[in-house]
């Protein structure tokens, strides 16, 4: 069985809707759903229990973040492989068949990540190296759109990490690297659980054979994304590389921040200014 683990927090209607997509797709006889609800301050709760009541939903006191409130769902699931689903993705088709074949060819296979695309079809970053100096250069400076070229596969293969919004893990390698690490709130968790994974000698596959439509920051906001971004790769480089390519990450983390206040100061724009502002207050 599959524990279908899903976070929650103030989106009612997109909750619903995965669980709904989740029910459709695949018998229940393979999984279990499992809903972390993240403090919400709307009726989401009262709604998933009415509404639901095959979803084993876990209230928490406090918004725990992504890493922790999945963390949470993990420890009440039941099933061989953990999928973490993002509530603002829905299935089509069933892909658990899929996922869990791709682990059968090599017992060091401990993580597969599935395709994530946009609402019209075009692709989402579903997995990437992990970034090493020239690949947060590569990042910072040439943008989300140079990484999805670089990034473009037809064909399952091996890689650094997979997104967390879409993500099959063995349940036994996840609680033996302790899960998710509670450190980050939100954003850069993913690849650093499938770092931790890949050091004790597991491999990281993505296939694009199974895909889910993601709708992407549907909780949160873009400057939300890059002000928790900023912090997630300092915390990755402090607590995993040197301490010279923490302060190299750093540096270029500013000198980024500084460059897009500038031209937002000289083209008037505001979003830029504010983001990157608040970006800046991270380091």
């Amino acid at each position: 069985m599959v524990s279908i683990v899903i976070l929650s927090y103030n989106k009612r209607s997109l909750t619903a809707d995965c669980i709904i997509s989740i029910q459709k797709n695949i018998p229940k006889s393979e999984r279990e759903i499992i809903v972390v609800d993240n403090a919400s301050s709307d009726d989401s709760v009262a709604y998933i229990k009415t509404h639901f009541p095959e979803v084993k939903l876990i209230e928490n006191s406090r918004n725990a973040g992504f890493a922790g409130g999945c963390n949470v769902g993990a420890k009440h699931a039941k099933g061989e492989y953990l999928l973490f689903l993002n509530n603002d993705a829905a299935v089509s088709d069933n892909p658990l068949p899929e996922m869990v074949s791709a682990f059968t060819p090599d017992q060091k296979i401990g993580i597969v990540g599935g395709l994530l695309t946009n609402l019209n079809g075009s692709l989402q970053r579903s997995y990437g190296k992990f970034y090493t100096i020239p690949n947060v250069i590569y990042l910072l400076f040439a943008g989300e759109s140079g990484e999805l070229r670089r990034l473009q596969s037809s064909s399952s293969r091996e890689t650094d990490w997979v997104s967390g919004g879409f993500m099959l893990v063995k349940r036994n390698i996840f609680e033996k690297v302790k899960g998710f690490n509670e450190s980050y709130f939100m954003y850069i968790e993913d690849m650093d659980l499938c770092y931790r994974i890949k050091k004790i000698g597991y491999k990281i596959v993505f296939t694009p054979v199974v895909k889910v439509k993601h709708i992407g920051q549907a909780s949160t906001n873009k400057t939300f994304a890059i002000v928790h971004i900023y912090e997630g790769l300092q915390i990755f480089y402090r607590q995993q590389r040197s301490g010279l390519e923490y302060y190299l990450v750093k540096l270029l983390l500013y000198i980024k921040a500084l460059v897009a206040v500038l031209v937002g100061f000289f083209t008037g724009n505001k979003y830029l200014i504010d983001t990157y502002l608040a970006a800046l207050k991270k380091l």
